[in-house]
């Protein structure tokens, strides 16, 4: 891993909400707020991608736990 990487880990929670349509965020879309994320704080990573998992969802109501953890390796 090069230096600075950030390593995620998340519950279910995060990759499920759906939107109006029926599609979840899943995980290609949770990937890419990580990468534009990626060279924020850790809390702020772990912040954006939970905002951006509510947004897509279009509600703060959460159906099921949104957990995530986010270090960076140096």
């Amino acid at each position: 891993m090069p230096p600075n990487a950030i390593l995620v880990g998340y519950s279910d929670g995060l990759v499920e909400p759906e939107n109006v349509y029926g599609e979840e965020f899943g995980i290609s879309r949770l990937r890419d707020a990580a990468i534009r994320l990626g060279a924020a704080s850790p809390r702020e990573v772990a912040q954006g991608m939970m905002q951006a998992s509510e947004e897509w969802a279009g509600t703060p109501e959460q159906a099921d736990d949104m957990t995530v953890i986010v270090a960076r390796l140096r």
